[in-house]
């Protein structure tokens, strides 16, 4: 992953202040909203602020693989719905290749925010809980119709660190 400097807890707190000055009554409506999908959008807006205060660069070998795992996301979603890439491509009159340009903003973005987050998550020392980490072990059973017994013989250590992470970045 690429560099990232956080320039300043004030700047910030000056791109936070600046964000609501422009965009003040939409974040209120998020802000006050207490669905998951007024989460999402608040961790949205916040991560997008906060790219805002650093500077990033990824190799292009980095961005290729976050725009290969969209991809992926992509074509499992079109799976669930009985499509594959190349009938979801014939459908919107494009290419596989055009897509992929299209997800690359999208991609860079998600690098950007996930090397803020963990940034942020070095510099505060952050962990996370055994609680937590077994609460997102519930939610993977729970996802794959399966009980933890089942799970257990692939927990190893690898698996450990990718549930902490996605505890941290969550």
């Amino acid at each position: 992953m690429g560099l990232v400097f956080i320039t300043s807890l004030p700047s910030l707190r000056l791109g936070f202040v600046r964000y609501k000055r422009v965009h003040g009554s939409r974040y209120g409506r998020y802000r006050t909203c207490g669905d998951k999908h007024g989460d999402d959008r608040r961790s949205y807006i916040l991560c997008k602020l906060l790219s805002y205060t650093l500077e990033f660069s990824a190799d292009e070998k980095t961005i290729e693989q976050a725009v290969d795992a969209q991809m992926k996301n992509l074509e499992a979603q079109l799976a669930r719905q009985g499509l594959s890439l190349d009938m979801y491509c014939g459908f919107m009159n494009t290419t596989v290749e055009v897509l992929r340009q299209d997800a690359r903003p999208s991609a860079e973005s998600a690098l950007r925010c996930e090397a803020a987050v963990a940034k942020i998550v070095e510099l505060e020392k952050l962990e996370a809980t055994q609680e937590e980490i077994a609460q997102a072990l519930a939610v993977i059973c729970r996802q794959n119709n399966m009980p933890l017994e089942m799970l257990k013989p692939h927990i190893d250590e690898e698996f450990t660190s990718a549930i902490k992470r996605s505890v941290l970045m969550g």
